[in-house]
């Protein structure tokens, strides 16, 4: 139940969100543009983790990670295709 509300707050965030933002984890700053495994290495496991469909067409496979709290946020990352292409947060 916690899961599906999550990620319903990052699909609302997620769509409502106009700028990417980064997250900090220890001197690394993720941004978009980065691997998978830049991430997990640098942050460690999400909290949650969604891969959603099998790449279709292109091929490419979508994931939605959730992080936090962290400092009394949570960080919603959006991949396709191993590459990060979103990142956003919610005050908790």
């Amino acid at each position: 139940m916690k899961f599906k509300i999550l990620l319903g707050m990052f699909i609302f965030f997620f769509i409502f969100s106009g700028t990417a933002m980064a997250l900090k984890c220890g001197n690394t700053f993720i941004k978009p543009g980065v691997s998978t495994l830049e991430v997990i290495l640098a942050c460690g496991e999400p909290k949650f983790k969604e891969t959603v469909g099998s790449g279709g067409k292109s091929g490419k496979i979508e994931e939605y990670w959730t992080y936090g709290p962290h400092k009394g946020n949570y960080y919603f990352l959006y991949f396709k295709g191993g590459v990060l292409e979103k990142v956003a947060s919610k005050k908790k």
